[in-house]
């Protein structure tokens, strides 16, 4: 069977998105909950990062900037890049970079979202509740809730 070099590269593209998932955020500096940022640093965090879909949402790249300044729940906006169903796990990307490019290969950042239903296809724009943890192997955002932006 041969495969053409637009096929591999998208073969490549997505095991590279899968394995690095997990990962994407290991170099950065751990959360710990003694130290949690003050609320109103928080808000207005959110304040400045809104991308306008909804009044306190988060982007990828305001969150791959300073991830130990994002204590307690808030409401993540980005595109799906990758699924692991062995982990129930699946990578999100920065909404304004996917725009720009669109294709999934170009963001600088992926933030592993670990969620127990069913996962968004790729390339689904989404809002998703949670809460991002620091773990030994990087930050995750654990989700409560998914839902997919038209």
């Amino acid at each position: 069977m041969k495969l053409s070099s637009g096929t591999l590269a998208v073969i490549a593209a997505v095991i590279i998105s899968v394995s690095g998932i997990a990962y994407s955020f290991a170099s950065k500096s751990s959360v710990t909950q003694d130290e949690p940022k003050q609320a109103g640093d928080l808000s207005q965090k959110l304040e400045k990062s809104s991308s306008g879909v909804g009044s306190s949402t988060v982007s990828v790249r305001s969150i791959s900037k300073e991830p130990e300044a994002f204590v307690g729940p808030f409401l993540l906006d980005g595109v799906v890049a990758g699924i692991n169903q062995k982990e129930s796990i699946f990578g999100v990307i920065d909404t304004e970079e996917f725009a720009t490019c669109n294709v999934l290969t170009c963001a600088e950042a992926i933030i592993p979202v670990k969620y127990d239903g069913k996962p968004p296809a790729p390339k689904t724009r989404v809002q998703i509740s949670g809460k991002l943890i620091s773990t030994d192997r990087g930050y995750l955002f654990e989700a409560e809730h998914v839902a997919t932006v038209k």
